[in-house]
């Protein structure tokens, strides 16, 4: 089959960008209480981006609905130390407005995500969030993070379990890669725990 200039430079273009788009990589860094966490090494970043997985004994209603109490966040998404609804509601696309604690000498971190849940043809439901600007003003001693995205996916298993996925890839602005990758692992691993612990126990 003869091809022409043009097609030859989309094939050679493609072969390149492919690898970018399709992201395979990922490894298992920690694996306890039914948790396990993958990190992945992010094409256009230094940090590492996270995916977490386990199986809740709850059904997937329970599950959506801790998700969306925002204010009982705290509770369960570690390092979460302020959290606004600042416009829409919970079951449709909505904007927060959160707060990320962090140690000296760095000042605490904020965000605005915009989020929005999708009903799946297999009837998983999956919440996909990401930073967005102009939604609230630069409060002070806080500094505003640009980069947070991902999802949580929730896929039923059977009567009793449903699966929960948690993947995202957050830059804090300002901390070193290394120091936050050195976290990257235990944040989720926490909020997965405490989160399957408070849909069981409940």
């Amino acid at each position: 089959m003869l091809y022409s200039i043009k097609q030859k430079l989309s094939l050679i273009l493609l072969s390149f960008c492919l690898p970018l788009l399709i992201s395979t990589d990922w490894k298992l860094a920690k694996s306890s209480n039914g948790i396990e966490v993958f990190t992945n090494n992010s094409p256009n970043s230094k940090l590492r981006e996270v995916r977490s997985v386990t199986t809740v004994k709850a059904p997937p209603s329970s599950i959506l609905q801790t998700l969306r109490t925002y204010d009982y966040i705290a509770d369960w998404r570690m390092k979460t130390k302020e959290m606004v609804l600042l416009e829409g509601q919970p079951e449709g696309q909505h904007y927060l407005y959160l707060v990320v604690d962090l140690p000296q000498p760095f000042n605490d971190r904020d965000f605005v995500l915009e989020l929005t849940t999708k009903e799946m043809p297999d009837q998983s439901i999956r919440i996909d969030f990401e930073a967005v600007e102009g939604k609230y003003p630069l409060q002070k001693g806080r500094t505003r993070m640009q980069t947070m995205k991902g999802y949580w996916l929730i896929e039923p298993e059977d009567a009793q379990f449903t699966k929960l996925t948690y993947e995202y890839l957050s830059d804090p602005s300002g901390v070193p890669a290394w120091i936050v990758n050195l976290f990257s692992v235990n944040v989720p691993y926490k909020t997965l725990k405490k989160l399957k612990a408070q849909l069981e126990e409940a």
